[in-house]
């Protein structure tokens, strides 16, 4: 499949396909809003499932130590520190993840199983050495963070970087957006949305009971059956995507998403 902004359609289209099923054009039974909130739940679930979009966000850190994760992310990939814009990178560093570390901000010092105040650790006989003295000392020469709460806690060392660069995993639409949805997701959405609203309108025990139970166990099978349904068939052709349309499409949804 090639990738052009052709390839991307509106909510509309796939709201047409999904109220002349229900036979809904006046929404009756869902609001609008309700059935574009089920696209935009379908590409996330997409994205969870496939690692689809990767995105770059660049941070200036501004003296500060604890800075919140960025808004759409479920999977850290990479972390830096540098100094300068994102046009011109002076001494990049990378940031490592230090296993249960922890600061209150610039200054005011951290904890962590391992630090210069817990130096005893037999399972690290070396940890004693002169690391901490001089030119070694860790804090200046070590960057790490950890991630608590929704915040990246950095090392005292990178405070005096200007931008941190976080790499992540990230959502294909945010929050409460309308959704640009690529065409090789097209099925799967429209099935997840159709499916999603037959639980519901199941759930509600009026006298269409049974034909809602019905076709949502009939639609439930189109979207889900392995290798066959809409959301593999979906999940495959992202991964079919050649490096150059993969990487063109995620720099597109990055663009509208940012």
């Amino acid at each position: 499949m090639v990738f052009s902004r052709e390839n991307m359609i509106t909510p509309n289209e796939i709201l047409a396909d999904v109220l002349m099923y229900f036979q809904d054009e006046s929404y009756f039974l869902f609001t609008k809003g309700y059935y574009i909130s089920q696209m935009q739940q379908a590409l996330q679930e997409i994205s969870l499932d496939t690692l689809f979009q990767t995105v770059t966000k660049d941070i200036a850190i501004g003296g500060r130590l604890r800075i919140p994760i960025p808004e759409g992310c479920y999977n850290l990939r990479e972390i830096y520190v540098y100094s300068g814009d994102g046009c011109n990178i002076e001494n990049l560093h990378n940031v490592f993840w230090k296993r249960r570390y922890q600061t209150n901000g610039d200054g005011n010092g951290y904890t962590s199983e391992n630090n210069e105040q817990n130096s005893n650790d037999p399972f690290f006989p070396n940890f004693n050495s002169d690391i901490f003295n001089g030119t070694n000392n860790i804090d200046n020469d070590l960057y790490y963070f950890n991630v608590i709460n929704g915040d990246i806690h950095l090392s005292q060392s990178c405070v005096d970087y200007d931008t941190l660069r976080v790499v992540f995993n990230g959502l294909m639409t945010k929050m409460g957006d309308v959704p640009s949805i690529p065409v090789l997701f097209r099925e799967a959405v429209k099935q997840w949305t159709i499916v999603n609203c037959l639980q519901k309108l199941r759930a509600r025990g009026d006298d269409k009971y049974k034909v809602w139970r019905d076709l949502y166990k009939e639609e439930y099978q189109v979207l889900t059956t392995p290798f066959e349904g809409t959301w593999d068939k979906a999940k495959f052709r992202a991964e079919r995507l050649d490096i150059k349309k993969l990487r063109d499409m995620k720099e597109y949804l990055s663009s509208i998403n940012s």
